[in-house]
């Protein structure tokens, strides 16, 4: 039809000219970004394919990096272990120099005192070595992993895959320590402590109501467990005096928050304590009021009860808030302190001892050990036997019970009050506070006594010039950052001066007596603004770390807090010596043998190494491939495209000059109505 009103043809034209510009402007697009897939109207599926492509290319790369980061942290520990191999080489030269009889004490003492040096030096290595922060050779890398918190604990996992998979994703670096202790399988040694440093600080518990009186565990998973005896505030439907207990890590995150003592019903539960059962199992005993009995409350690692038992042949309410005297042996838990002095109960301002199998669910000794008059106890584990320190009145006795529950003859101390104790090897460390006789200044004191009973020399633990009166806090076996205990005690005191500031100051045996090791009298917990500082505690974590539990406000009992300290150490101390004939024959083994567990360390780290570089290459040639198939789907082939480009060049060009003359086509048309 022809028509000037519609011009049907210059309409055709221009549809097809938009539909060539279309085409070129997509080639102009393809080749100028050389992407093949531009937005999802280029190819919907193959954009989508490609981004995953390209996160799993991200992911394998970065794992690379992970991994050769790995590498460089392991070739760090190898270096230190190889100069810790020249230094055992010299303990070996020196112990074979000394295993001769040929010298005299004072070239023995010489010789000594060089192997003595390649020790703290070994010492000083491993505890030193470290990569980005991460100590590598004093056993911070061994034991379970732990990544919950901002910084994991435990053995270092190097993740290297785009996923989680424990098969494919990721390895586990275990280094084992290598410290002196370690290397020569030492218990015990010695250290500095020249002060603490703020982990965590200051941090309040959950607010349940008023705290009247709390306790803290290190636990074998390197966290720790407060538990505080909570007062609550009326309209709550939980008991009125119960026990919450609580896991933090060492950064001070809550994992995990429970209640003590549901399954014998309401009452008032006071005081409490817990130990670790060699199983690992949580022990917590307590006292329910309600019931007038000791009760002994298991738990697994994830705090599921596992059983709850309470012994009682007669009423028995423990005075007071403050925690029980318990302790663990390898076949029983004993735990009890002092009976309230009150006609209701029996035996009144007795010191009664509750027994139980170490499953705790049989009572040993019919269930309890009466000691007779007493208003504290304490106790601790000597070898396979409890040693239970009672107070009566002014005077502090000690007593031997065995697993069956036979009580030995009383040991007679000395006189004090508050009586704390703990234990290492073979030696109990008591301490307690005393009056001094000259001034009548309330200080701190501590002796020790043998696994024979024999009570050693008495020391006063505070200043002596302190213008304030001191009281024992409490008292714990310290360790090493690899969990090994060192044959030294870190003793806490309460100073009266700004309103009770918590001292603290580092003790070991020496000569049948407490010395210092370290520091004097370091501050551990400011004062307390307020009406100052009430009940604390202190428990050692799994890395050595020092963990302190206390009420902040003695009048209104609703505050309880804790904080973590990063020990400061300074210079350490071994037993290791050469400076006898004997002592260097006996050592020429024990070099040789440490030397195996040095170089079981270094082929477990070479191993790994390789593994890791073999992880690197395949990592590389994954990122590769998958690069390549990224690649065919998002990238241009510009040949091919630079074909498409000319076509639609050329047709666009035509479409141009077919539209300019059918723009003319009506013109022509009005020319035959000229006539």
């Amino acid at each position: 039809m022809n028509s000037i009103n519609n011009n049907i043809i210059a309409l055709n034209v221009a549809n097809t000219l938009s539909s060539h510009y279309g085409s070129l402007s997509t080639s102009v697009k393809r080749l100028s970004s050389g992407l093949r897939v531009n937005s999802t109207s280029d190819d919907a599926a193959g954009l989508a394919i490609r981004e995953l492509m390209r996160a799993d290319v991200a992911a394998a790369s970065q794992g690379m990096r992970n991994a050769q980061d790995a590498i460089s942290m392991i070739q760090v520990a190898d270096a230190a272990l190889a100069i810790i191999d020249e230094k055992l080489i010299r303990m070996k030269e020196l112990a074979e120099q000394a295993a001769t009889g040929t010298y005299n004490s004072t070239q023995r003492q010489v010789i000594d005192s060089e192997f003595q040096a390649m020790g703290q030096e070994i010492d000083r290595i491993a505890r030193s070595t470290d990569f980005n922060g991460i100590k590598l050779l004093d056993g911070s890398l061994n034991g379970a992993h732990d990544g919950s918190g901002t910084n994991s604990r435990g053995t270092l996992k190097i993740h290297f895959g785009t996923g989680n998979d424990s098969a494919e994703d990721y390895y586990y670096v275990n280094i084992r320590s290598a410290t002196v202790a370690s290397l020569f399988n030492i218990s015990g040694g010695t250290r500095e402590v020249l002060g603490f440093e703020p982990r965590v600080q200051d941090q309040a518990i959950p607010d349940w109501g008023d705290y009247e009186g709390q306790s803290i565990l290190g636990l074998p998973n390197g966290n720790m467990l407060i538990m505080a005896n909570v007062h609550m505030a009326s309209g709550w439907t939980d008991p009125p005096r119960n026990i919450r207990f609580f896991e933090y890590d060492p950064e001070g995150n809550l994992l995990h928050e429970g209640m003590v003592g549901k399954q014998h019903g309401a009452g008032e539960m006071q005081p409490m304590d817990a130990r670790v059962l060699p199983n690992g199992n949580v022990v917590i005993a307590y006292n329910n009021w309600q019931r007038d009995r000791v009760a002994f409350a298991v738990y697994d690692s994830d705090w599921n009860l596992i059983s709850e038992e309470e012994f009682a042949p007669f009423r028995t309410r423990l005075a007071g808030p403050e925690d029980l005297a318990m302790s663990v042996t390898s076949g029983s838990v004993l735990a009890g302190g002092p009976v309230e002095n009150a006609p209701a109960y029996y035996p009144a301002g007795h010191i009664i001892l509750s027994m139980t199998d170490i499953t705790c669910t049989q009572p040993v000794a019919g269930g309890y050990i009466d000691l007779g008059a007493g208003s504290a106890a304490a106790s601790t584990t000597l070898g396979d036997r409890h040693f239970v320190v009672k107070q009566n009145g002014a005077a502090l006795s000690g007593y031997f019970i065995d697993d069956a529950g036979t009580v030995s003859a009383p040991i007679d101390i000395c006189n004090g009050s508050g009586p704390k104790i703990t234990s290492f090897g073979d030696t109990a460390v008591l301490v307690y506070t005393g009056v001094d006789q000259e001034t009548g200044q309330t200080s701190s004191y501590g002796r020790i006594v043998d696994f024979n009973g024999l009570v050693g020399e008495e020391i006063r633990l505070n200043d002596p010039d302190a213008a304030n009166d001191n009281s024992v806090v409490d008292i714990q076996v310290m360790k090493n950052e690899d969990g090994s205990n060192l044959s030294q005690v870190l003793v806490a005191w309460k100073n009266s001066a700004n309103n009770g500031t918590l001292m603290a100051e580092a003790f070991a045996v020496e000569d049948g007596k407490l010395v210092t090791i370290g520091n004097q009298d370091m501050v551990f917990v400011e004062g307390i603004s307020g009406n100052g500082l009430g009940y604390a505690n202190l428990a050692v974590l799994a890395d050595g770390t020092i963990a302190a539990n206390w009420q902040r406000d003695t009048s209104t009992y609703d505050q309880n807090a804790f904080s973590v300290f990063k020990v400061k150490w300074g210079q350490g101390t071994s037993t290791l010596s050469i400076d006898t004939q004997q002592k260097a024959q006996e050592m020429l083994t024990r070099v040789s043998d440490a030397m195996v567990v040095k170089d079981g360390i270094r082929a477990s780290l070479g191993a790994l190494q390789k593994r890791l570089e073999n992880t690197v290459t395949n990592l590389s040639i994954q990122a590769e491939n998958l690069q390549v198939s990224e690649s065919r789907i998002s990238d241009t082939d510009v040949a091919l495209e630079m074909m498409q480009f000319v076509r639609n060049q050329v047709l666009t060009q035509s479409a141009v000059a077919m539209l300019g003359q059918a723009n003319s086509y009506p013109h022509m048309l009005a020319t035959l109505l000229q006539g």
